[in-house]
């Protein structure tokens, strides 16, 4: 899963809804079991955003995004079905 929103809509909630509607077509309409993103871990919006829908950080990927010329560690986030439908 992965979004990215134009800086004039950050903080709006629109990536949690985007997020959460991702979640329900994955698991609702796709069958699927498990559902993972991944984000900089420097990103506490993204890291929020994760975390607000229920996913769980699964682990931390070092250095595996180059960004600019600058190497930067991915946080794994996931989700199991019954996970989400608990929530």
């Amino acid at each position: 899963m992965g979004y990215e929103l134009n800086t004039e809509y950050w903080g709006q909630g629109y990536a949690t809804e985007a997020a959460e509607a991702i979640l329900k077509f994955g698991f609702e309409e796709l069958g699927m079991h498990r559902i993972w993103s991944w984000c900089v871990s420097e990103n506490l919006a993204s890291i929020r955003v994760l975390e607000k829908i229920g996913m769980r950080r699964e682990g931390h990927l070092r250095e595996k995004e180059l960004i600019k010329g600058r190497w930067y560690d991915n946080f794994l986030y996931a989700i199991l079905e019954h996970e989400w439908k608990a929530n």
